[in-house]
């Protein structure tokens, strides 16, 4: 597991303990090329960051600040070896909250990118997505919704679904939401 681009690339991250699912080398790539130069200065959440990889990464070829969350202790350590790795002088916190309560905070910022990677067997993510669309400065992001590559997601009529990026066992949804639910504020 590496930085694909930017700052650090090429630098190794260190390897996560069993029953931490990093998203792949080529998830990654497929995701940085689609948004390309709109990471640069760009404001993210990592929600169930795991290794870090994601955030690290936008880090890496740009972004501002990254807001990492990650509940499990194992990942925990795992996150923390990785952010000493590539050693980011700022633009991070590190928050360890259930991921609801998380989302839910009040953001005094916009976020542009919001990366959800739900442990894959524990069926939330229409409840992330409500969350989202229940605090208005999140309805604005661009989400990336990481899922198992068998469970079909239902997205109501107040997501558009710009993209689905797949490799291996994972598939990834990019969401934002509908233009009408954003003019109303939801």
């Amino acid at each position: 597991m590496r930085i694909i681009a930017g700052t650090w690339k090429k630098r190794k991250l260190a390897r996560p303990p069993v029953g931490v699912r990093p998203t792949s080398d080529r998830l990654r790539e497929a995701i940085f090329s689609h948004l390309g130069a709109g990471v640069m200065d760009s404001l993210w959440l990592d929600v169930f960051a795991g290794s870090g990889a994601i955030g690290l990464e936008a880090l890496s070829r740009g972004a501002k600040w990254v807001h990492f969350n990650e509940r499990n202790r194992a990942a925990q350590g795992l996150l923390q070896k990785n952010v000493e790795i590539c050693n980011p002088e700022s633009g991070y916190t590190l928050s360890h909250q259930d991921a609801f309560a998380f989302l839910g905070r009040r953001w005094s910022e916009k976020i542009d990118f919001i990366y959800l990677d739900p442990p894959y067997q524990e069926g939330l993510e229409d409840r992330l997505l409500a969350t989202i669309q229940s605090t208005p400065v999140l309805g604005q992001s661009m989400i990336f919704l990481e899922h198992f590559k068998q469970v079909e997601l239902e997205l109501g009529p107040e997501w558009d679904l710009l993209q689905t990026l797949k490799a291996g066992d994972s598939r990834v949804e990019v969401l934002r939401k509908t233009d009408e639910m954003q003019a109303q504020g939801r």
